[in-house]
């Protein structure tokens, strides 16, 4: 069982915003951090989904709304396709 968590929401594919808050003591120091989703639409997917899958289990990730639209899009079921 953890001792402490951090939860990181809504990082939206900003890394340099995302490397702040990981550098902070209690995120930097946590046993366990919560991902519950809205993580990588934005302008730096990439490169932020990279950084926080280097972290391994220590990450828990939780499906935001924007990981499903982003899923369907990739699966060929986008707004554009539904209409």
């Amino acid at each position: 069982m953890p001792d402490t968590v951090a939860v990181l929401s809504d990082i939206h594919g900003v890394l340099p915003a995302l490397d702040a808050v990981l550098a902070e003591p209690d995120v930097r120091d946590a046993d366990v951090v919560v991902l519950p989703g809205d993580i990588a639409t934005g302008p730096q997917p990439v490169p932020t989904l990279d950084l926080l899958m280097s972290m391994g289990e220590r990450v828990r990730w939780v499906s935001g709304n924007c990981e499903r639209v982003l899923v369907e899009h990739a699966r060929g079921h986008g707004p554009e396709e539904s209409q």
